[in-house]
């Protein structure tokens, strides 16, 4: 469970848990551990979890609070456009296939663009 590995178990909703939720996810280290938490996931069940990429993305924000000038963001490829290796990993379950179907988790680039984390895609 990716809340358990995080460091997020047993958080309730005072300050305190605020807090220590907030500090957790804004930093990098964590933020790079939720993103690779969510490909395994993907790999394995070949569905999105949405609840994950919503934190994912909220704990994006909130490291971006510190890089307002250079933030981070997610990137989603667009389903139909072809597969770009430099930016996107096939999903274990369609390992060939040059024309993206889904899209399973987004990519993290920095503000230059750069691919951070790559997308993890279905193919066909």
């Amino acid at each position: 469970h990716a809340a358990q590995r995080l460091g997020l178990q047993g958080l309730g909703s005072d300050t305190q848990d605020l807090i220590r939720l907030v500090a957790i996810l804004s930093q990098w280290d964590n933020i790079l551990r939720l993103h690779g938490l969510l490909t395994e996931a993907g790999h394995a069940a070949r569905q999105t979890d949405e609840e994950g990429i919503t934190v994912l993305e909220t704990a994006l924000s909130w490291h971006n609070v510190n890089w307002r000038e250079r933030p981070f963001r997610l990137e989603r490829p667009t389903p139909g456009t072809p597969f770009d290796f430099n930016r996107q990993q096939r999903s274990s379950q369609t390992p060939t296939g040059e024309t993206i179907t889904q899209v399973l988790v987004p990519a993290i680039v920095d503000s230059n663009g750069k691919v951070i984390c790559k997308a993890v895609v279905e193919t066909r």
